[in-house]
């Protein structure tokens, strides 16, 4: 047995090395205060709209669940979102961090690591707060955190030896539901997590059992996934987000197999793939292996392979359809505290039988962890000095230079992929987000609405870049010439050719859909300026420039998926 004093030093550890690394990496994000503006406008009274009425409603955020947070936050202690966001990722980070621990530590280990528990709840941490994607993303004002933990705690849920009672029914629909109320990917394990607890029911006696009733409301929280699906449809007039159609042109799967490949080399994690083929290839050996034999005939077989599967098509998605993400590697960080747990499950099952195992058991995870250190760190060094926006801007910084000789052949590989993808706005690093930020805020150097005037008129603004001066501009009507937070712009077919594609940046407004606002604000030095027009805007010309745009759009999609203009949400206007 493990002294506490080891258990105490453990935690003081561990949670000085996040602080530490959480405090290097942490930044902001400019999209991030795209979701401040929506918090910003519901706190005047208009609902989560991008722009008040007479403005159709629009949901440009893609997080609901995490918007409903921060606006929580400033309702109850008064701090805004560009101040509250990053000390809650790091909260939710700190309890992805304990979840791992907690998962590591339910291993079911059945060779000699069983007595070194501890020191694999140790190396299993040590991986988290030394992995630069894991701490990156604990910051950033974006959702991800939030998201990350919550997989992280809907993996544990499912993984319990309680599977089958009602209250493992209740925590896995509770857990799956709150992730996809923070995503719309979310929506992916709350589907698996309705068939995993039918499995679950029918397999340990359906019906028959006893506490059926009680197991059934346990399952209750599922309910409020279509609740959200119906207000979304009601409330903005669609079942996806807005960001979905403005991101979403075509599948681009030459893409996300760069952007998985550059996220394997750069953090070693060819060494997991090779782990998974050999346990693969040890467990079919053995052909009377209890984890095969039980993988559909228990509860727990059944809750382990859902796990396993529903991460696995979340990732693939990314790769097959959407082709990566605009941010480095954020989509895959959900799952790096389930690569190490599976790590050391994996190395259990191979060295099972083998009383000299320990050692060389060991030797691998570290292994693994080190590999894991060099490329990643040795980018963040080198970036760290580029903090203006011409040093990074599209920033791509080859490493083969930086390495020794022996291994820039793995470099080379790497920085090809690296160049392709920065070049189609794909896996954008840490460095040029975070100087494009402070970029931002000297664009516009005034707090919110400060240098707005007073006007009767509907000032209206097309920016490019919404961001910031979404947040800053909360009484100016903006027009996201990308898409993004726009009906019409994100449902434009793109001019781009396929091979041409820039991610999140291939969508623009048909001709004369920006001039029909008679926009009248400009961006100056100083701050912005509002020009009085000669004839006032009036709303029924911005709800008439909507409507005529918007009708050949609908004609022109899906019978299922048109707006009507006789929905409530043109209709209430």
């Amino acid at each position: 047995m493990t002294s506490p004093r080891f258990f105490l030093i453990l935690t003081l550890a561990s949670l000085f090395l996040y602080s530490l690394g959480w405090g290097l990496l942490a930044f902001l994000t400019d999209d991030a205060y795209i979701a401040f503006r929506y918090v910003g406008n519901r706190q005047l009274g208009h609902g989560y709209v991008w722009n008040p009425s007479p403005f159709a409603p629009i949901e440009g955020y893609t997080s609901f669940l995490w918007v409903v947070l921060l606006d929580g936050v400033w309702s109850l202690f008064g701090v805004k979102p560009p101040n509250s966001s990053n000390p809650i990722s790091y909260l939710f980070g700190l309890g992805s961090l304990i979840l791992t621990a907690r998962l590591a530590w339910r291993l079911r280990l059945v060779s000699v690591l069983a007595g070194y528990r501890p020191h694999l709840v140790a190396l299993s941490i040590g991986a988290l707060v030394t992995n630069v994607s894991f701490l990156t993303w604990c910051s950033s004002g974006l959702e991800t955190a939030l998201f990350n933990c919550l997989v992280l705690a809907w993996a544990s849920a499912c993984l319990s030896p309680s599977a089958g009672t009602a209250r493992w029914c209740f925590l896995v629909s509770l857990t799956s539901v709150l992730l996809a109320l923070t995503r719309p990917d979310g929506l992916l394990y709350a589907a698996s997590s309705s068939l995993l607890l039918a499995c679950v029911f029918f397999c340990s006696g359906g019906f028959r059992r006893r506490g059926t009733w009680k197991r059934l409301l346990a399952c209750c929280p599922l309910a409020a996934a279509p609740a959200h699906l119906l207000w979304r449809r009601s409330f903005y007039g669609e079942w996806l987000p807005n960001t979905y159609y403005a991101k979403h042109v075509a599948s681009w799967p030459e893409s996300g197999w760069r952007y998985l490949a550059s996220y394997v080399l750069e953090y070693a994690y060819w060494t997991w793939v090779l782990l998974a083929v050999a346990w693969v290839i040890v467990a079919a050996v053995r052909r009377r292996n209890s984890t095969l034999e039980d993988l559909w005939n228990t509860p727990q077989g059944v809750a382990r392979a859902c796990v396993v599967l529903t991460v696995l098509a979340h990732m693939g998605y990314y790769v097959v359809a959407v082709g990566g993400d605009h941010f480095e590697y954020r989509v895959f960080t959900h799952s790096i505290p389930l690569q190490v747990v599976s790590s050391i499950w994996m190395i259990d099952r191979l060295a099972r039988g083998k009383p000299a195992s320990a050692f060389p058991a060991f030797c691998a995870l570290a292994a693994m962890l080190i590999l894991a250190l060099p490329l990643p760190w040795t980018y963040t060094y080198r970036a760290s000095s580029l903090t203006t926006r011409s040093q990074t801007k599209a920033l791509h910084l080859p490493m083969a230079p930086a390495v020794p000789v022996g291994i820039r052949w793995y470099a080379r590989m790497y920085d090809g992929l690296q160049k392709w993808l920065i070049e189609r706005s794909v896996c954008r690093r840490r460095q040029e987000h975070a100087a494009f930020e402070k970029y931002q805020r000297k664009c516009y150097p005034f707090e919110r609405n400060v240098a707005i005037p007073h006007t009767g008129d509907h000032a209206v603004l097309p920016v490019g870049t919404v961001g910031v001066p979404g947040w800053l501009l909360g009484g100016i009507h903006l027009i996201d010439v990308k898409g993004l937070n726009d009906y019409v712009v994100a449902r434009t077919p793109s001019p781009r050719p396929s091979g041409e594609r820039r991610m999140a940046h291939d969508r623009f407004p048909p001709p004369g859909y920006v001039e029909c606002f008679r926009y009248n604000v400009y961006r100056t030095a100083g701050g912005i300026r509002i020009r009085e027009r000669a004839r006032p805007l009036s709303p029924r010309e911005i709800c008439e420039c909507e409507r005529s745009f918007r009708a050949p759009i609908d004609e022109a999609l899906p019978r299922g998926a048109k707006q009507s203009q006789n929905s409530p949400t043109l209709r209430s206007r």
